[in-house]
């Protein structure tokens, strides 16, 4: 899952919120196996090329955290600690950070891997009994390799795929050309755009790959623009995206470009002005606003924090829930204990419930849940993936507008 390096704000923002974090919440209620220290590892980044989600993602988790220190719903005697660290859109970092976290801080489950970050981890966790589960990895890989240790709670980029070529589609789109980062999340959602474009009866005129972290790419645009494109699908980070599209605006394409969701943030437009964000639309994977679960989200959010959920925060805030949740399902802190209940948890049968402290409620007098997020219906298929709801938006006046919603439903 998106991404300039605002590195001294996101720093700033990480040192306010590191005293928060890392200290220890007592609630109330019974005596789990591994002991009664419930820590959460949160792996994600605050710099690099994701770096400016980072803010959206700790919001979610605070909240989450907050909401369930606050219930007096937890087994008697349980702290719960968080332990947060900076993975830098960094692989090797991200996996040191986890191996640490489970080593020293003895953390019972983690969240917040990127996609990338998060496939390095598949063997980490299995080896050390300890679910990972991440708010943004859509990349396709876990497709195959998620749902043993690893889950969550965003859909898989294949349906990101979907979302773009089904409106291509149905915009009657010609002659498009298809623009990939040799990236792993951008990869997997530019393939998918692909096949599934041809599976509605579409075409692709032209597939071009570019390496990403190049001051210019020229010869990219320019090749891009000898295809003479009708619209171009551009599935790019945000640094070498934002570069793309100033030249191929300035190269003197004028169409409609669609950008993948990991360029569908305010800093974008933000550095291409009012002229490179003309027909700029992009494609992100969105909470139903409409749903119940998400209005509460929300409301509690905006009261919190002052601000509008971001892109990601309600599926952070799920990713927490989710883990929580399950250990209280165990009666344990153990990350094996933990992983054994995700499924029981995340899907039906059981009792439908958002709410933590009626969640938790239900769990300790031996019923069970089938818990609904913020994000959406957290159904986990065999690849530990849940659900999820797409839209198409369009920028205008500086600003992402909505122009069409894709339910969970759609896509089935």
């Amino acid at each position: 899952m998106k991404r300039f390096k605002l590195v001294t704000m996101i720093t700033m923002v990480v040192s306010f919120l590191l005293p928060v974090f890392s200290s220890s919440s007592v609630a109330s209620a019974s005596s789990p196996s591994c002991g009664k220290q419930l820590t959460i590892g949160i792996d994600t980044d605050f710099t690099g090329d994701l770096g400016s989600f980072g803010q959206t993602d700790v919001n979610g988790f605070q909240l989450a955290v907050s909401q369930i220190n606050s219930s007096h719903a937890l087994p008697a005697g349980w702290v719960v600690k968080t332990k947060v660290s900076d993975a830098q859109g960094k692989s090797t970092v991200a996996i040191q950070l986890a191996t640490q976290m489970i080593q020293a801080e003895h953390a019972s489950f983690i969240v917040g891997p990127a996609s990338t970050e998060i496939v390095g981890m598949v063997n980490l966790a299995a080896r050390y009994k300890v679910p990972i589960i991440s708010q943004f990895a859509g990349t396709i890989t876990l497709n195959t390799l998620g749902g043993k240790w690893i889950y969550r709670t965003i859909a898989s980029d294949a349906y990101d795929g979907k979302a773009a070529a089904l409106w291509l589609y149905q915009q009657h789109a010609k002659s498009i050309v298809v623009l990939i980062g040799n990236d792993q999340s951008t990869v997997s959602v530019a393939h998918t755009t692909q096949s599934s474009l041809t599976g509605f009866g579409g075409s692709v005129k032209k597939s071009i790959m570019f390496t990403p972290g190049q001051s210019s790419y020229q010869a990219t645009v320019a090749d891009a623009i000898a295809a003479q494109p009708g619209y171009i699908f551009l599935a790019g980070g945000q640094a070498d995206g934002t570069t793309i599209v100033k030249e191929l605006r300035n190269g003197g394409y004028k169409g409609p470009i669609l950008v993948s969701s990991d360029m569908v943030v305010p800093q974008v437009l933000s550095q291409l002005g009012s002229s490179g964000s003309q027909k700029l639309y992009g494609e992100e994977p969105v909470s139903d606003v409409q749903a119940a679960a998400y209005k509460l989200f929300a409301r509690a959010y905006t009261a919190k924090f002052h601000s509008q959920p971001g892109l990601f925060s309600a599926n952070s805030y799920d990713a927490v829930m989710l883990g929580v949740l399950s250990a209280v399902a165990a009666r344990s802190t153990c990350g094996s204990a933990i992983n054994s209940k995700i499924y029981a948890v995340a899907n039906p049968p059981g009792t439908a419930v958002s709410n933590f402290k009626q969640a938790a409620n239900i769990l300790s007098k031996g019923g069970t849940i089938n818990y609904e997020g913020a994000s959406g219906t957290i159904n986990l298929d065999k690849s530990g993936t849940a659900q999820g709801a797409y839209a198409i938006v369009l920028a205008q006046s500086g600003n992402w507008h909505q122009v069409k919603f894709y339910s969970s439903s759609t896509f089935k």
